[in-house]
C-alpha cells in the first residue's frame, strides 16, 4: 500500500473496532471515520494513523499524523 511507504520497519500500535469504540471515534472525528465499519483495523504508525479492512486488504483512510 503506497500509504504505508517507509513505515514497512515499523511496528503499529492498535487493534480491530467495536461497534462501542466506533461510534465514540465517529463522533469525535466525523471525517476521518466516515466509511470506517466494525470490525476495521485502527493502526498508529508513528506518523499515519490508518483504518484497514483485513478481508479485502484495502485501507479505508489514512491520516497524517502533524
Amino acid at each position: 500500500h503506497p500509504q504505508l511507504a517507509g513505515l514497512e520497519n515499523e511496528q503499529p500500535v492498535g487493534g480491530q473496532m467495536d461497534e462501542a469504540s466506533l461510534n465514540t471515534l465517529a463522533q469525535q472525528f466525523p471525517d476521518v471515520y466516515a466509511n470506517a465499519k466494525v470490525g476495521h483495523f485502527l493502526l498508529r504508525y508513528s506518523t499515519v494513523l490508518v483504518i484497514y479492512d483485513y478481508n479485502t486488504d484495502t485501507i479505508i483512510n489514512a491520516v497524517n499524523l502533524g
